[in-house]
């Protein structure tokens, strides 16, 4: 790094982006930079070396080592600072690293060592401990040039530098006694699987009887691969993400189109992905953005059913906010309530990535943090297995009772990452375990978690595509979860997902986390209706043209709506599912040029005094073991409403479909700006109990804020 450090960010921070204590909005700027300055990208390679060369020997001669994921305590990780802060040991690592020495390696093994013997005898005597683990913790560190001011006497500091020295008494840490290594238990079972050694992939490793995903040097060490005991740092943005081309849907007139058809979507994947890119400092893909799964993020207070029904139906009418000339017609379902704690019996299969591509810590650390919430909600009902894939797959853990919490949550901790993606073969060894262990009238699930990068095995989409469809036929129903980012392929997840009687989410950080494996872990995990449809007849007496808002890619032929052999769109217990269409009542000005003069079908004059039909909604669904589908059907009159007088959750709908459509740049979006969507928005807020919308609130702020900058 040069004298003048890039963007302000010190040695210290980038130390603390490797031991992985920074926020994420943090980690954004730091890997920003970082993208854009290659001798900022240098320097990071250096100290994650040096660190993954140093936290391994730390873990050799700790006892810790032996059980789960090993961490630095604050005595260790202060000398891993300053040894990666030191000149001479960078210049050191600089000239080996280059030449890849194998006695490099063994040297700064000793090294450590003598490093860490020191450094406990020094702070032993001492009775203080230093740190860098408040870093995590200081919410105002200063990545951006206009928010540092420098230290007096120190023109290269950041003005937020981080104490070196916590001086309670109950901080200190007396030093470690030395240990013998711990011998691993014999076991009969051995299958394919990812070794915890610092050499790479093995095959059959064993620890405690199962084979673990692996990465020698732990996994907190960020975006290291081991390979023949040489440390590679992955590219921090490979900047290979994939989405798929979505073209906006456009008006249809009722009397040559009068069906509009497409399958149920309860997916939120957008929403949070495009979260992540507006954390991060810049505006999304236009083809990432789905409107109606950025319309589904958010609960709406639908009335549910009161019959034996799945769900109700709830319609709402009012103008459009962002044409007032128009109609914006909603289409809430909402499915029924079950308490978590009735469920029936589950069969779970976790089916985690841990390829060398999942190694950042907001991939595999982060699927880590999620998937032990979700164990955390289960009991003794349920029963959970763990199947990992990179370059080949395996059985971490055999379906195992749920009451044996602290198996399972030591598995899922124990998984490392590396190789390439076998995803094919992941998913074939999913579905099997998920078959055999299958409950009649239970939740049979597989729970993929990925960045979607497939790059070996079963690799093309289609031949996925196929394989996901084919499994769909067992009644085991699929959950995507999607991390990361740089190679997030989001196009596959999201098909994969669509074809295989699944949903998707996207999991940007642990809050997001906890929304999707806690707090609506009922619509996760319980399915309550299968390939449910939509069919919507418009009225040309009424309606003189409509838009279906989103859902391109889940529209459909009409006559499938009556095919059961075609999928539709599953729904979870408590799920809401909304829809949206921009109607042209009859008699607005509205451009015919594509409307040719038909000579059989006639529209009829409205009736006068009485009220009109202004569509009629089929939904169409199967129950989750069944293979027939039943028929739902309802009439809509026409209801006239200001948009000032629709209901709360009407407003905060109509703010997030117009975001949506000024983040795609939709030629559809009439009146509307981002400021007019923030006031749509603060009047549909409401009581807002765990904050979503409020969030919203300020994803719009900095998306006003980063439109600003790019037009300067």
């Amino acid at each position: 790094m040069t004298n003048n450090l890039k963007n302000n960010i010190s040695k210290e921070h980038l130390t603390a982006y490797v031991l992985d204590e920074l926020s994420q909005q943090q980690n954004a700027k730091i890997e920003q930079a970082i993208a854009k300055d290659k001798a900022l990208a240098e320097e990071l390679e250096e100290i994650t070396l040096m660190c993954s060369a140093l936290k391994g020997s730390f873990q050799s001669q700790t006892e810790s080592a032996t059980a789960g994921e090993y961490k630095l305590n604050p005595v260790q990780t202060n000398q891993l600072v300053k040894k990666m802060n030191s000149d001479e040991d960078r210049e050191l690592l600089r000239k080996t690293s280059s030449r890849k020495r194998p006695v490099f390696w063994g040297s700064i093994v000793g090294l450590a060592a003598a490093v860490m013997l020191a450094v406990f005898v020094q702070q032993y005597n001492r009775g203080k401990v230093s740190t860098v683990a408040n870093l995590g913790k200081v919410d105002q560190i200063a990545l951006v040039e206009s928010e540092v001011a420098p230290q007096e006497n120190s023109p290269n500091a950041s003005a937020n530098t981080v104490k070196e020295e916590l001086l309670a008494d109950n901080n200190v840490v007396p030093p470690p006694k030395k240990l013998p290594k711990a011998k691993a238990k014999p076991s009969n079972k051995q299958i394919s699987g990812f070794g915890a050694g610092s050499g790479g992939f093995s095959r059959g490793v064993k620890s405690s009887g199962r084979s673990l995903g692996g990465l020698g040097v732990g996994s907190r060490v960020r975006s290291v691969r081991s390979s023949g005991g040489y440390g590679q740092v992955r590219e921090q943005q490979s900047q290979t993400e994939d989405y798929s081309f979505l073209q906006e849907n456009d008006f249809q007139f009722p009397t040559l189109d009068p069906l509009s058809t497409f399958a149920a979507d309860v997916d939120t994947a957008s929403y949070s992905n495009v979260r992540r890119f507006l954390n991060s400092g810049r505006l999304p893909p236009k083809d990432s953005v789905r409107v109606e799964e950025m319309i589904n993020y958010f609960d709406y207070s639908y009335k549910g059913p009161t019959d034996k029904r799945p769900f109700a139906v709830n319609v709402e009418t009012a103008d459009a906010p962002w044409n007032p000339d128009h109609q914006l017609v909603r289409i809430g379902l909402k499915a029924k309530e079950i308490d978590w704690q009735n469920r029936p019996q589950s069969n779970l299969v976790f089916l985690l990535d841990v390829s060398g591509s999942m190694s950042s810590p907001n991939k595999l650390p982060l699927l880590k943090k999620s998937f032990k919430m979700m164990v955390e909600q289960l009991g003794e009902n349920d029963r959970v297995a763990i199947v990992v894939y990179a370059g080949a797959s395996g059985v971490v853990l055999p379906s195992t009772s749920a009451e044996n919490t602290s198996t399972i949550l030591e598995a899922i901790e124990n998984l490392r990452s590396g190789g390439s993606t076998n995803g094919g073969a992941g998913i074939e060894l999913a579905y099997k375990i998920a078959e055999q262990n299958f409950i009649k009238g239970g939740i049979n699930r597989v729970l993929l978690a990925t960045d979607g990068d497939f790059n070996v095995g079963v690799a093309s989409r289609g031949d996925l595509v196929r394989l996901i469809q084919q499994k769909a036929k067992s009644n085991v129903f699929l959950s995507i979860f999607g991390f990361g980012m740089g190679n997030y392929k989001d196009s596959t997840v999201e098909e994969l997902s669509g074809k295989g009687n699944g949903t998707s989410a996207y999991i940007d950080n642990v809050h997001e986390a906890k929304k999707v494996m806690v707090k609506q872990i009922g619509g996760t995990m319980m399915t309550i209706a299968k390939d449910v449809k939509l069919q919507v007849e418009f009225n040309p007496t009424f309606v003189q043209a409509y838009r279906l808002v989103g859902y391109e890619n889940r529209k459909m032929a009409a006559q499938d709506f009556h095919n059961d052999k075609k999928d539709g769109g599953e729904i979870g217990a408590g799920h809401t599912v909304t829809a949206m269409y921009e109607v042209v009542p009859v008699g607005v000005k509205f451009d015919h040029q594509r409307l040719p003069k038909l000579k059989y079908q006639k529209v009829l004059p409205a009736p006068k005094n009485k009220n009109v039909d202004m569509f009629t909604l089929k939904v169409r669904y199967k129950k989750p073991e069944s293979s027939r589908s039943a028929l739902d059907e309802y009439v809509i009159l026409d209801k006239k409403q200001k948009f000032s007088k629709a209901s709360v959750d009407f407003k905060f709908a109509s703010a997030v479909a117009a975001y949506g459509m000024l983040l795609k740049e939709s030629k559809f979006v009439g009146q509307a700006d981002l400021l007019k969507v923030k006031s749509w928005a603060e009047q549909g807020e409401g009581q807002d109990v765990h904050g979503y919308r409020a969030e919203f609130l300020k994803l719009v702020d900095q998306t006003i804020a980063l439109k600003t900058k790019t037009k300067r």
